[in-house]
């Protein structure tokens, strides 16, 4: 298949309208995903802040940091996917129906920096919920490793932040290139990041399983399934991009398109499973609050009554 004028709309040197307009739908859907995702984690978070009757549970404060970023977290997300959707859906329309005189130039800007700015600050929203986890997962640990640890993601952090201001500033100039270092240093940090969680947790489930018994540790367990299929699901889709760029650009197009949305499904993906296990986590805790407040009440009721018999019979043997 032949190039077309969408080459020059999207910055790709083998852009092809039949390949943006699948890329398109497939972004159009994993966008879908991204707002069922949006929308489970909002109400898992308002039935999380809700006190539950019956437990001790108050829920969520609003001064805790949770409760301050989740929501905005969740919106900023879901812009970004919008954003690319937008991006990819104009790029589309501009090429079916190319605008009349200079308005071409300022559509193709848009449409390149925009899909360049959804992609990297996306990248960048990703990143920082797994750096969050990092720090609050070894705050325990000994000031040596948490120090190496915390140097190591602060390096992260910095080359993750000056390749994606690079990219951003050479967008409308070099795009391929600088995308292609961005999206691959984005894989590797990931796969340090989450390899430092799941070090972590399984550390601390060996822990748990010494201590109580194997069947303690399958909380952990889940808690590490959930981190490694959300860091696959970026690896993944990053080094699929990453080879379709030294397969002659093929398919180029399709991965560019999805990854805006990867990158939203990988951290809400987290935030849901978490705030479900929060949930579920809530019921058991209330009906074992309820159980242990039913116990309580029967053993002052007997404890009295007891007593009282105590007392009368204290009355009969006294003086």
């Amino acid at each position: 298949m032949a190039p077309t004028a969408s080459g020059s709309l999207t910055g790709f040197p083998n852009a092809n309208l039949k390949l943006w307009l699948v890329g398109t739908f497939l972004g159009a859907v994993a966008y879908g995903i991204v707002i069922v995702l949006c929308l489970g984690c909002t109400i898992n978070y308002l039935q999380c802040k809700a006190p539950r009757r019956g437990s001790l549970d108050v829920g969520y404060r609003k001064g805790t940091s949770f409760g301050r970023f989740f929501l905005p977290y969740i919106l900023w997300m879901f812009l970004l996917s919008t954003l690319a959707v937008v991006c990819s859906c104009i790029a589309l329309v501009d090429v079916l129906f190319p605008p009349p005189g200079g308005a071409g130039g300022v559509t193709t800007r848009f449409v390149r920096f925009g899909g360049v700015v959804s992609l990297v600050v996306a990248s960048w929203a990703a990143d920082a919920l797994v750096i969050w986890r990092c720090v609050i997962l070894y705050e325990d640990a000994s000031r040596a490793l948490r120090s190496s640890i915390d140097i190591l993601l602060c390096i992260m952090a910095l080359i993750s932040l000056g390749l994606g201001l690079t990219y951003l500033a050479t967008s409308l100039t070099d795009l391929n290139k600088f995308m292609l270092i961005f999206v691959l240093a984005t894989s590797i940090c990931n796969f340090i990041m989450t390899t430092l969680i799941v070090l972590r947790l399984w550390y601390h489930r060996r822990f748990i399983q010494e201590a109580l018994g194997r069947e303690y540790g399958s909380p952990y367990a889940r808690v590490i399934a959930i981190c490694v299929e959300s860091a696959a699901l970026i690896v993944v889709f990053n080094l699929a991009h990453v080879c379709a760029h030294f397969n002659s650009n093929i398919g180029l197009v399709l991965s560019h398109q999805l990854l805006v949305h990867v990158y939203g499904i990988s951290a809400l993906l987290i935030l849901y499973r978490v705030l479900d296990g929060r949930i579920r986590g809530g019921e058991i805790t209330s009906d074992e609050t309820k159980h242990n407040t039913q116990h309580t009440r029967f053993s002052l009721h007997f404890s009295t009554r007891s007593s009282s018999t105590c007392a009368r019979n204290d009355d009969d043997y006294s003086p």
